[in-house]
C-alpha cells in the first residue's frame, strides 16, 4: 500500500526525514516502521481487509519532532488524508 503526503511547513528547522509508523488496529501492539528521505513510502505486509492505525513523524534540522494524527487506513479503500503535523 503506497502512502504519500505533502511536506509539512515548519516554525523549527528543515525536514531532515521522516517515520512512518504502522500497526493492525486490532490487537497489535507491534508498530512497523519505515524510515524515509521523500514524502511517500510503500507500507509492507498489508493484510488486506484489516484496518491499520497509521503515523507520521517529521524529524527537523534543528532536533525538534512533529507527528501526525494517527489515521485508521483499511487497505483496497481509496483514501485521502491531510496530515497535520504538531
Amino acid at each position: 500500500m503506497a502512502l504519500e503526503w505533502q511536506e509539512p511547513s515548519l516554525s523549527t528547522g528543515k525536514v531532515k526525514n521522516y517515520i512512518v509508523l504502522y500497526k493492525l488496529s486490532q490487537p497489535s501492539n507491534y508498530w512497523n516502521v519505515v524510515r524515509t528521505n521523500d514524502t511517500q513510502v510503500y507500507l509492507r505486509d498489508i493484510q488486506p481487509k484489516s484496518e491499520y492505525t497509521v503515523r507520521v513523524l517529521v524529524l527537523t534540522t534543528s532536533n525538534v519532532t512533529y507527528q501526525s494524527q494517527a489515521f485508521t487506513l483499511e487497505p483496497g479503500i481509496g483514501m485521502s488524508f491531510m496530515f497535520i503535523f504538531y
